[in-house]
């Protein structure tokens, strides 16, 4: 994959789009997710030493972030996103799995116990 500046989020072809975020950093999505995505100003968020492509939310006065792989993965409250590649501004469907806290957290200490199976 060759990685280049975009001045603006595009549709690239049939594998990929790319949606700008703040930082001068993109984020990889599928073509057919890009129109709803691209409606939002997503900005680059460090969170434990990764960037993650996250847009604020305000409901009642309250401020909260998104995270585009968690809105594109449609992962519920009580489960992790992960990113296969491990490379976190990759949202397209094909990279991401939801998972339990225990598992992700195996995963990322390779100490994957015989017990703990995907589901």
């Amino acid at each position: 994959m060759v990685l280049c500046r975009v001045k603006e989020s595009t549709v690239i072809d049939t594998n990929f789009a790319i949606i700008k975020l703040t930082h001068g950093m993109t984020a990889i999505v599928d073509p057919e997710d890009f129109e709803y995505l691209n409606q939002f100003h997503w900005q680059a968020r460090k969170s434990y030493s990764r960037y993650y492509a996250m847009r604020k939310v305000v409901t009642n006065g309250h401020e909260h972030w998104i995270r585009m792989h968690r809105e594109i993965w449609k992962t519920p409250k009580d489960m992790i996103g992960h990113h296969k590649n491990r490379r976190t501004l990759d949202n397209r469907k094909s990279n991401g799995e939801n998972m339990t806290q225990k598992i992700h957290q195996a995963i990322h200490v390779n100490k994957m116990p015989q017990q703990i199976k995907y589901e």
